[in-house]
């Protein structure tokens, strides 16, 4: 199985698809179909794939050079543009990559987003609101809001009733 890769100035070959990616000779770079689908082979997580996942047989294919960030810096990994390596390309094939180039991007802005926000783990935050207490069998002297004496009876702390919030006394 074999697929047409067309390089510029009008060169081409032939690619075997049934190798790994890794061994296909455009790899730094990525392929798109005649009518500008990506291959998106940059970003296969184990070159030792198939190219038969991604390419098809007898299918035509343009090398595209992706265009990315400045190295150093925050946007090194930014999607700036995907240009295929043609004399004259076909204003069509411009558009469809310039979409798909707004897309991958719009898609990775996303996932930082999306890890960002994992980071981010909310406080709790506890509200504790003023109540009543009573304390049965205590001396009427310690209910409400009067401090809790020094010398608690063995028996401390008591049953505690909670009547409401902050209902009067």
């Amino acid at each position: 199985s074999t697929a047409l890769v067309c390089l510029p100035d009008n060169q081409q070959f032939l690619a075997n698809i049934n190798c790994s990616v890794l061994l296909l000779p455009c790899l730094s770079h990525d392929l798109c179909s005649f009518a500008g689908t990506l291959k998106l082979l940059f970003q296969v997580k184990l070159p030792g794939e198939s190219a038969s996942k991604f390419l098809q047989d007898r299918n035509v294919y343009y090398i595209c050079k992706v265009q990315r960030g400045p190295r150093g810096t925050r946007s090194e990994n930014a999607y700036r543009a995907i240009v295929p390596l043609l004399k004259e390309p076909e204003q069509d094939l411009l558009d469809t990559l310039k979409a798909q180039c707004d897309a991958l991007e719009k898609s990775r802005i996303q996932k930082l987003r999306d890890q960002a926000a994992k980071k981010i783990v909310p406080k709790k935050v506890h509200i504790i609101e003023p109540v009543r207490l009573v304390v049965p069998d205590y001396p009427q002297a310690y209910q409400h809001s009067q401090p809790l004496p020094r010398d608690l009876p063995p028996d401390w702390p008591p049953r505690l009733l909670l009547l409401s919030k902050l209902d009067p006394p």
